[in-house]
């Protein structure tokens, strides 16, 4: 796609409350999504300074031990991408760059910390198109390809994209895989995809078989 400033293709009108995060309790158990990683002995290599991460998804919302999130671009609605109704987007970039707390005896933090995060809004499942009152869900494949180009032309030496989507037959995803290619190819940068995710609201309801794989 051409470079363009990031905004939604179409109106957008938000159908469900956004999601407020719950607070942790001070003997909140450990997250276990870094679970079988040696921060420590990554860290020796790096903490990600210098490192810009840019995070695809539903955006990134403001928090203390994200510290210095740069906005991206928002193609759900108003915004730049600092704004996260999903709450997704918000934990993916916490995993990728939470800051340590010493007040959290969880011991949890980013496997980056110095990394700086580019939040891009790409999708949400609260939002809808407003020319379509009943349809739930925004983002599709071309606005993926948006916000990779649009993270590539910002800098992103690592692009995340958290998401996953099902879709029976064949799907024309050339203008995705051109932006990728223009990402790697020409920006050099580092793409980083989910896989594998089933079950639950906007996931694929099993693995593919190995014929579609």
């Amino acid at each position: 796609p051409a470079p363009t400033p990031p905004a939604p293709p179409e109106p957008s009108e938000l159908r469900e409350p956004c999601s407020v995060p719950l607070r942790a309790e001070a003997d909140h158990a450990r997250p276990g999504q870094l679970d079988g990683v040696d921060l420590t002995a990554m860290w020796r290599l790096s903490r990600g300074a210098g490192q810009r991460v840019a995070v695809i998804d539903t955006g990134v919302a403001p928090h203390r031990r994200l510290a210095g999130v740069v906005g991206g671009g928002d193609y759900v609605s108003d915004g730049d991408g600092r704004a996260d109704c999903d709450g997704h987007g918000t934990m993916v970039a916490g995993i990728i760059a939470a800051a340590p707390d010493p007040s959290d005896r969880s011991g949890f933090s980013g496997v980056a910390p110095e990394a700086t995060i580019i939040a891009i809004r790409q999708s949400s499942n609260k939002f809808g198109p407003a020319s379509e009152p009943s349809s739930r869900g925004f983002g599709d494949v071309t606005t993926l390809a948006m916000a990779v180009r649009t993270a590539a032309d910002l800098g992103a030496s690592v692009i995340n994209i958290s998401s996953v989507a099902c879709a029976e037959g064949m799907l024309d995803d050339r203008v995705l895989g051109a932006a990728l290619s223009y990402a790697v190819d020409v920006k050099d940068a580092v793409v980083v995809a989910a896989a594998g995710n089933v079950g639950g609201s906007g996931q694929c309801p099993a693995q593919n078989t190995a014929s579609h794989s």
